[in-house]
């Protein structure tokens, strides 16, 4: 093999590994799958955490947001009005479908 054929070799295999988005999106799912927390969890959840409780009116004490594979975990607690803990879930469910590129949130009272 020569020089040129192996400059076009690394060029074509650095292009499929590195620059092709779908393959970025395939790691990124096979992490996911497996359990394992990436950077862009723990991003989104720390985006999270500094946004929804405005987002909701809530103190932020009230409003705890962890990373998860795949998935923000968002706990809120102290909410005991019914009609308050539906207007929330509305609120985040809403969140999830007009922003389906992010992890879906998983929310829970308590």
């Amino acid at each position: 093999m020569n020089a040129a054929t192996k400059l076009l070799a690394v060029a074509l295999a650095s292009f499929v590994l590195v620059g092709c988005e779908s393959y970025r999106d395939t790691v990124r799912g096979i992490g996911s799958g497996v359990g394992a927390i990436q950077t862009r969890d723990i991003q989104q959840a720390d985006a999270y955490r500094k946004a929804l409780p405005g987002h909701l009116g809530l103190p932020s004490q009230q409003v705890r947001v962890e990373p998860g594979s795949g998935v923000t975990h968002v706990t809120v607690s102290g909410v005991a009005s019914e009609t308050e803990r539906q207007r929330i879930a509305t609120d985040l469910a809403t969140l999830n479908s007009k922003n389906p590129q992010l992890s879906p949130l998983k929310w829970r009272f308590q």
